[in-house]
């Protein structure tokens, strides 16, 4: 047990935890800067010529597929809460601690 009182499976979980969440927020980081160079690709095309359709139904359909993947990524942000609670309520109650 460390000074403050946490016992090492709880902070290896924690740890555990931390780690896989920063796995996921490094994928989500590229997923976020292709979705705004893809964006600003097609952006560029409808101002060089903002009649062709092809362009408005490309930002369209990168949009939409953006926030599906904003969805899951903000779901899994989420979960990742509940675990690190999950992580802290188990310690809590397991060494009789009170808040």
């Amino acid at each position: 047990m460390y000074k403050n009182d946490i016992d090492y499976k709880t902070q290896y979980l924690w740890k555990n935890e931390i780690v896989q969440m920063q796995g996921q927020i490094s994928s989500n980081q590229m997923d976020i800067l292709t979705y705004y160079r893809n964006r600003s690709e097609i952006g560029i095309n409808i101002l060089k010529q903002p009649r062709i359709s092809d362009y408005w139904e490309q930002l369209i359909e990168i949009d939409e597929d953006f926030f599906f993947k904003l969805r899951i990524i903000l779901y899994n942000l989420r979960l990742f809460n509940l675990r690190l609670y999950n992580i802290v309520y188990r310690w809590m109650y397991s060494s009789n601690k009170i808040i």
